[in-house]
């Protein structure tokens, strides 16, 4: 893989319809880094996001497919399109291509930084969905499953990647909740919440996930019991299984309830503490 370049601060990038100029980088990933930006115009400020050509070499453009997500996103029904983020704009360069979205407010604790959600006071308890590059529709235009493909590579995360991903199968929304539920534990207990944390051995991980989704066992004391209900459901379903959401929604709504935790939106713990934009 390519050392990709890094923009500097004071670097114009446009657009056929913006002008920004980069104050300074936020973040990196594996296959592109994200900017702030100010519009030249409006001097509104944005998250610009860009993926170098010939940086990571791959089958499709990450940042192509997470275009084509939000742009779809818009065009939802407004219920269905609150928890993502309006695409401003994209474009190409000479060097590489570029989104901008706005920014996500956050703050960073010690010893552990996060992205807090909320574009603004008035959306701070709304959770955005954010990251869609290694996103894919599951099914065809006319509502059908799409045939599973075969022998897929690995992309994701190692520690959060479902068991499908593992075994280079194809993934459906089983695996979206499969990958919930292992984020879940790690937020319930960060020391212990996921066996595997510090292992790098994939085959290792997938066996000790495989142990946790077929078990009758939580890794910690800290879940709730009644969360096992819905690890052992979401371990048994197929490629072609659509999960039962309200099901599960109603299993968390009965713990909330025994536990007696206020789980409306405005007693989230970070309310009233993000700052403002960078």
């Amino acid at each position: 893989k390519t050392k990709r370049a890094i923009l500097k601060a004071g670097n114009v990038i446009t657009s056929p319809k913006h002008t920004y100029t980069v104050v300074k980088l936020l973040g990196s990933g594996g296959f592109g880094d994200v900017y702030l930006v100010e519009d030249d115009a409006s001097k509104a400020r944005y998250a610009l996001k860009t993926e170098f050509y010939g940086a990571v070499k791959t089958l499709f453009s990450r940042l192509k497919i997470e275009a084509h997500v939000l742009e779809k996103c818009t065009r939802a029904p407004e219920h269905g399109r609150k928890h993502f983020l309006t695409l401003k704009d994209k474009g190409t360069t000479s060097d590489f291509k570029a989104s901008s979205a706005p920014l996500v407010r956050g703050r960073s604790q010690k010893g552990r930084s996060q992205t807090v959600p909320g574009l603004g006071p008035q959306q701070e308890t709304c959770i955005f969905m954010l990251d869609f590059g290694i996103a894919r529709e599951f099914k065809n235009p006319n509502g059908t499953l799409r045939k599973p493909r075969e022998n897929i590579p690995f992309l994701g995360t190692p520690r959060f990647a479902s068991r499908a991903c593992h075994r280079k199968e194809e993934q459906s929304p089983k695996d979206d909740v499969e990958v919930w539920i292992f984020m879940v534990f790690d937020l319930f207990d960060i020391v212990s919440g996921i066996p595997w944390k510090g292992d790098s051995d994939r085959a290792l991980i997938l066996k000790k996930k495989d142990a946790l989704m077929t078990g009758q066992k939580l890794p910690t004391k800290r879940c709730p019991k009644d969360f096992l209900r819905v690890v052992t459901y979401i371990g048994k379903l197929e490629y072609v299984d659509t999960p039962d959401y309200a099901w599960m929604m109603s299993v968390c709504d009965h713990m909330a309830k025994q536990l007696k935790v206020d789980i409306s939106d405005n007693a989230v713990d970070w309310a009233g503490k993000t700052s403002g934009p960078p």
